[in-house]
């Protein structure tokens, strides 16, 4: 099959969709598919192919909200040959352009929602416009419907619901041949933490795990967090630090290459991944990263993928927004750690027999075909 991949930006711009887009197009190229993304040119010299993967980079004119506007995608999607088209929301603009589109050219259209789109202020009144119009008229134009857990489809006032017939639920995966396993670097009361540090990213979390490292230092003097990520609020996330009392026991480590994760993950003894907001963490792939390398892992309950790791007993779930609840989650996996391991290699083993891209990617060539017949 001939499948053209739409996120808003690419590799090496480095982010959760992106980051999903990649692995997902790389197995696809592996299966023998021709695989082609087309994107904004961010950054402006990215590579034109990666892993066999054909990138075509288009200039934009700005950003609206975490979206680049490419003039040129209109005319670049109308020449570009492809059975399907697999887009990615939340990003209006290139998803819904790709979707019309992509119907016009009698393609099978699959979207990706990874999560709602909100904004507060005159963002949230422009996001609740496009969420009453154009957004429902992509979701009603698209083939198919991926959801990465169960939550982001079945909650209160998802528009999601009106589509139940053609949403279908494939989690994230992880290269599990590139994280695994290193028990020999663990050290013990090492929490780490990893996001993009800026101000789209503030839900991740980091101020309520800082200040549930103040309790966890207390009982664990020798407690140290490791943050992973770099960006605009990099320098107010130090300053919160230093206002804690938490200078000596918080390292900033900045970016974290693709190729330094494992052992950046098999460092920690404990992953900590505490969202704010359950409408824009939709899964929470870092975490997932984190039991690949068998490291036990803390979630609040906004993450996506929280119900996943209840059910099985994957991981501990703590209320959103609760630094003491979360700091007590902390300190019960460093008091019990040969327990805490234990689950840790539960959670890479579920990760090896449920969400390995392998698996995920031919859940996707199902869904690819089916898209295809209704198409023709």
């Amino acid at each position: 099959m001939r499948i053209l991949q739409t996120p808003a930006r690419f590799y090496p711009f480095v982010g959760g969709v992106e980051r999903v887009v990649w692995a997902v197009s790389r197995e696809l190229v592996r299966n023998g598919h021709d695989v082609t993304v087309l994107c904004a040119a961010e950054p402006e010299n990215g590579p034109g192919e990666i892993d066999g993967i054909r990138v075509v980079r288009l200039p934009y004119i700005g950003k609206v909200a975490n979206t680049n506007i490419t003039p040129g995608l209109p005319r670049r999607l109308l020449g570009e040959r492809f059975d399907i088209i697999h887009t990615h929301l939340p990003t209006p603009w290139s998803a819904d352009l790709s979707v019309v589109l992509g119907r016009l050219r009698g393609s099978g259209v699959v979207m990706t929602y990874h999560n709602d789109i909100v904004g507060q202020g005159a963002g949230g009144t422009i996001a609740a416009a496009y969420n009453a119009s154009l957004l429902r008229l992509s979701l009603a134009l698209s083939h198919r419907i991926v959801v990465n857990s169960p939550s982001v489809a079945t909650r209160r006032g998802s528009p999601l619901r009106a589509h139940r017939r053609k949403v279908a639920i494939v989690p994230n995966g992880v290269d599990t041949e590139a994280l695994y396993p290193s028990l020999e670097q663990r050290s013990t009361a090492r929490i780490g933490f990893m996001s993009a540090l800026d101000d789209f990213h503030a839900y991740k979390g980091l101020p309520i795990l800082l200040a549930a490292m103040r309790q966890v230092v207390s009982a664990y003097p020798e407690a140290q967090l490791l943050v992973g990520g770099s960006g605009s609020r990099l320098a107010d996330y130090r300053r919160l630090a230093a206002h804690l009392g938490l200078a000596g026991s918080v390292q900033f480590l900045g970016f974290v290459p693709e190729d330094e994760l494992r052992d950046f993950f098999n460092r920690c003894s404990l992953f900590v991944l505490p969202s704010t907001d359950r409408l824009r963490e939709g899964f929470g792939l870092v975490a997932l990263e984190a039991m690949a390398c068998g490291v036990p892992v803390v979630v609040s309950r906004a993450a996506g993928m929280a119900r996943l790791l209840e059910k099985d007993n994957l991981g501990t779930v703590v209320p959103t927004g609760d630094p003491a609840a979360l700091a007590a989650a902390v300190n019960a996996a460093l008091q019990n750690s040969e327990q805490a391991m234990e689950q840790g290699l539960a959670g890479r083993a579920a990760v090896e027999t449920c969400y390995s891209w392998k698996g995920v990617v031919a859940r996707l060539e199902s869904l690819y075909r089916e898209c295809l017949q209704e198409a023709r």
